[in-house]
């Protein structure tokens, strides 16, 4: 029998990259990156957002019970829009006191503040698409399963 002869295998070049310039170029450099790579997505999805809130957030006139349908759409809809942490108070709390039910705000409370479009858009690039899916589908199911457990 004849042997193969065996060839060694190629080494990639390791060696670190040397950045131009000092700390606070490099610094400002990645800045400008990251602010060109997110802020106009951000606006944009925001705007949009902005528009289509009218359908997505009925007015809550007595129309969002306390059914399991609200309890979803909620869910849902908590997972769309970017709120800044502790604004979910205040924007559920005015919701309730225009009619809302208790089971689909405790489903806002849950969703508002975890996941946004906006948020997600700018992670694509750095998380996979099926990663961000499971995570905002995770954060519906309990902002669902806690509405869902004020229904009982």
């Amino acid at each position: 029998m004849k042997e193969a002869a065996t060839q060694p295998a190629a080494v990639p070049d390791v060696s670190p990259q040397i950045a131009e310039g000092g700390f606070f170029s490099r610094w400002l450099r990645a800045l400008w990156t990251l602010f060109w790579n997110t802020i106009p997505v951000y606006i944009l999805a925001v705007l949009a957002l902005g528009a289509a809130r009218v359908w997505l957030f009925p007015h809550a006139d007595g129309v969002v019970g306390n059914t399991l349908f609200w309890v979803l759409a909620m869910a849902i809809a908590g997972c769309l829009f970017v709120i800044p942490t502790a604004a979910e108070i205040p924007i559920v709390q005015t919701m309730m006191l225009a009619g809302m039910g208790v089971a689909p705000a405790l489903a806002l409370l849950i969703t508002l503040p975890a996941v946004s479009v906006p948020s997600l858009i700018m992670l694509h690039k750095a998380f996979p698409a099926k990663a961000l899916w499971l995570t905002s589908g995770l954060v519906a199911l309990c902002g669902a399963i806690v509405g869902g457990l004020a229904l009982l």
